[in-house]
């Protein structure tokens, strides 16, 4: 099955796009491996702290439709798609077309792009990271892979923009110059303190007006000790596709950005497919305190001194016994880093 997706870019632009039904692909006939090129968030979030103490340029790159650039490894026939005749092509009734390339939609277009970046990248002389294999490096830059958002980071600016230019001749593209906005999120640097902040406050507003939360009353946590152990009763949240929706909203959140709503989301992750009305509560908690705190975020530099940091629960729920501690080093002479020690109960959040 294939459809025409249509689409109105900022600014004006038409868009289309043909796309396949994956779903009714057969795992071992149509697909096998499936996976995207995907830095993790932390990876992210290290790179940049790197790049503020080291006063590193970082710029940006956009691949157009880099999926179709995919070479597929299985024989897959397509439904000729509305509009052909349009352009002078033909098919008799019950004639199909070959796919030579990947389609958006196919499950396997993101692994063929994955090899793709890979070959590239190998053929540039760049090693690919041990602890992250979407990230690449050789001396003195650094590449990160996130599907087709790339992001390119080097000490030297006329390095940076040369590499830049070679990988917009490998694959059609276009360069979004120094890095100011990265998957919902918002860089800022002030190079002559060598410090730089990220938020994702622009995402957060459209959660809080998606969700009707924008004149609600703010809360000072996320979650308070009343409402994490307030009696469940058999009353069941009716609306579950909303009650993942936010609650998917707010996952993202926390990997981003917002760290200080991870203990909210792990209680309300716990009953995803059957909530009750109390963890809807406690979603809206959520969501109150983030429509008071829309603009908080994490500051890169900055501070060279030795800081750390201890969360022993404070009695907050009878249901763990345990504490974290996490040590920063923040230091224009060393790595930036995090080392953190956690000791749970046998009940795991």
């Amino acid at each position: 099955m294939v459809k025409w997706v249509f689409a109105v870019k900022k600014p004006v632009r038409h868009k289309a796009r043909l796309v396949t039904g994956g779903h009714k692909q057969i795992f071992g006939v149509d697909y096998m491996d499936i996976y995207a090129a995907v830095a993790r968030s932390q990876t992210i979030r290290i790179l940049l702290s790197y790049a503020t103490l080291h006063d590193w340029e970082v710029r940006q790159i956009d691949y157009t439709t880099a999926f179709l650039n995919g070479d597929l490894d299985e024989t897959i026939y397509i439904k000729k798609p509305e509009g052909l005749n349009l352009i002078g092509i033909n098919l008799k009734e019950g004639e199909k077309l070959k796919l030579e390339r990947s389609l958006y939609g196919l499950k396997q277009a993101p692994r063929q792009w994955k090899k793709n970046i890979d070959d590239m990248m190998k053929e540039m002389n760049y090693n690919k990271s041990k602890a992250d294999n979407a990230v690449y490096y050789k001396k003195d830059l650094i590449v990160a892979v996130y599907v087709d958002d790339i992001l390119v980071m080097g000490k030297y600016l006329n390095m940076v923009i040369s590499e830049e230019k070679e990988l917009l001749n490998r694959y059609k593209g276009k360069s979004m110059g120094d890095l100011k906005h990265y998957l919902g999120m918002v860089w800022k640097r002030d190079r002559k303190t060598r410090t730089s902040w990220l938020d994702q406050s622009q995402y957060a507003r459209k959660v809080i007006k998606r969700f009707g939360m924008e004149n609600s009353k703010y809360n000072a946590t996320p979650v308070t000790k009343m409402e994490i152990e307030q009696d469940e009763d058999d009353k069941k949240f009716e609306d579950v596709n909303l009650y993942q929706q936010v609650v998917g909203s707010l996952i993202y959140l926390s990997i981003g950005t917002r760290p200080e709503i991870g203990y909210a989301i792990s209680v309300l992750s716990r009953r995803m497919t059957t909530p009750p009305e109390k963890m809807w509560k406690i979603a809206k908690s959520v969501l109150r305190y983030l429509n008071g705190t829309l603009d908080y975020g994490i500051q890169f530099g900055g501070n060279n001194n030795l800081v750390g940091y201890s969360d022993a629960d404070w009695g907050l729920t009878k249901k763990r016994d345990g504490q974290e501690q996490c040590i920063c080093v923040n230091s224009e002479n060393q790595y930036l880093g995090k080392v953190a020690y956690r000791k749970w109960s046998l009940h795991q959040l």
